[in-house]
């Protein structure tokens, strides 16, 4: 669930320059540092070495483990 959330959040950023945009925000590097922040949070999470880790360390933000289906005795 958690990994998730850290995975919808760079889809969310980017609707952020619009928004910032409609609400009449000027500060235009923020913006574009939150976008590469959380783009690069993304690709950190696609690591498969980084997964593992994760499942030893915060099995939270792992990824679920492959479903297999039950074998037949």
């Amino acid at each position: 669930m958690l990994r998730t959330i850290v995975a919808y959040i760079p889809p969310v950023a980017i609707m952020l320059p619009e928004a910032a945009k409609a609400a009449g925000i000027e500060r235009w590097a923020w913006i574009a540092a939150i976008l590469a922040v959380a783009g690069g949070i993304t690709r950190v999470l696609a690591v498969p070495s980084v997964n593992v880790f994760f499942q030893k360390v915060f099995p939270p933000l792992a990824a679920a483990p492959r479903w297999e289906p039950p074998r037949e005795r």
